[in-house]
């Protein structure tokens, strides 16, 4: 091997150890080379905390399932991009959201709830046992209050929360519209969900509207409903009979 061919060897090894100890750091730092913008670029992730396990899907894609202990998944390193993400469980209606990645920031999806398709129901009583009638369209519960109008669900929160997204005490957004009447808006035990009786039905909704809101059908109605935060059920009536439906 001759002299210049021993230099050419040690400067090309000595470009490549810089090449990659500069790919390392950066790699380190929470950089990743985006092929669309041709640059190094901060990444982003994301974490899903559930009620149940589920299998969660990014882009269409099997990602894998929400660990078995806290019911939880995090992805990390993601370039700044907006995912469709979605949990699916057998005998569950689909959570999904349009997740957005900025540079350099945690989205934190704290309160999913994955919600039952059919509700176990039973009898309870007959139809004349009745329903307390709310006289007004304000429901108070700890830390915030909702108000309904024909079509919107508004809320205000009275104090800071402490997970996202986040709330200063004083804030007021309308969550969401729709296009029926609505005749009643029941507080969900956690206070991040909502029941939503409107059109001879009862609907389940979330209130974090970061990336769509997510709602299911549970069941039609035939008059008021009443929902018990004691055993997590709503009564209605069917029929000459009230029934509950348990979550």
């Amino acid at each position: 091997m001759s002299r210049k061919t021993r230099w050419i060897i040690f400067y090309s090894a000595v470009i490549i150890f810089f090449v990659l100890s500069y790919v390392m750091v950066v790699y380190a730092l929470g950089y990743k080379y985006d092929f669309t913008a041709w640059e190094f670029v901060r990444t982003g992730s994301f974490r899903l905390v559930a009620n149940t396990n589920a299998d969660v899907y990014v882009n269409t894609l099997l990602e894998g399932k929400t660990s078995f202990f806290g019911t939880t998944y995090a992805k990390g390193r993601l370039l700044p991009r907006t995912y469709a993400v979605r949990l699916e469980r057998e005998g569950y209606h689909a959570w999904e959201k349009n997740i957005t990645i900025v540079a350099g920031y945690f989205v934190d999806f704290p309160k999913i709830m994955l919600v039952p398709i059919e509700l176990p129901t039973e009898p309870v009583a007959s139809s004349s046992f009745g329903f307390p009638m709310p006289d007004s369209d304000i429901r108070v519960t700890k830390g915030k209050s909702l108000a309904f109008d024909q079509h919107t669900v508004s809320i205000e929160w009275f104090d800071d929360t402490d997970f996202q997204p986040f709330h200063r005490a004083g804030d007021f957004e309308t969550v969401f519209g729709v296009p029926t009447v609505i005749d009643d808006v029941q507080w969900y035990r956690d206070r991040e969900h909502l029941l939503v009786a409107t059109n001879g039905k009862l609907y389940f909704y979330e209130i974090d509207a970061r990336g769509g809101i997510n709602k299911y059908e549970l069941t039609t109605l035939e008059g008021p409903f009443v929902y018990s935060e004691d055993d997590n059920a709503v009564y209605k009536m069917d029929g000459d009979q009230i029934v509950r439906l348990k979550f």
